[in-house]
């Protein structure tokens, strides 16, 4: 009876624990994913102002 009641006692920390296990790896799967967009558009950026540059011919 008692183990009973310390197994019951039990299962819900272990849910919490994957709970939040599960929701500090989707954070980190979203920081990595915004980052990983963030350096894409920087690229884009810096190849569109050197495109630029190469058509008004400040290249040299």
């Amino acid at each position: 009876m008692i183990l009973r009641n310390r197994l019951e006692r039990r299962k819900p920390k272990t849910t919490q624990k994957r709970g939040r296990r599960c929701s500090m790896f989707l954070c980190w799967v979203v920081l990595a994913l915004f980052f990983s967009g963030l350096a894409v558009e920087i690229a884009l950026v810096v190849e569109m102002l050197n495109a630029f540059d190469a058509l008004i011919g400040l290249d040299t």
